[in-house]
């Protein structure tokens, strides 16, 4: 079974995506789909939140942002 990781816009509208095999943590599509986009801010849920995931948004001047 197939997963979907994706990177959506303000509006939830999907502008990047990533099809992995089912059991693929999502954690390993953080840095791929990164390296495709250059956002100001980064709102993504827990499976998201790793330090070299928040270090590299950092180091980008991105604002992670965590999901509630």
């Amino acid at each position: 079974m197939a997963d979907r990781e994706a990177v959506c816009n303000a509006l939830n509208s999907p502008i990047e995506l990533n099809i992995t095999q089912g059991q693929d943590a999502d954690i390993t599509q953080a840095q791929p789909l990164l390296k495709k986009i250059a956002p100001d801010a980064v709102r993504a849920d827990t499976a998201y939140d790793a330090d070299n995931v928040i270090n590299t948004l950092i180091e980008r001047e991105t604002t992670p942002c965590h999901s509630s």
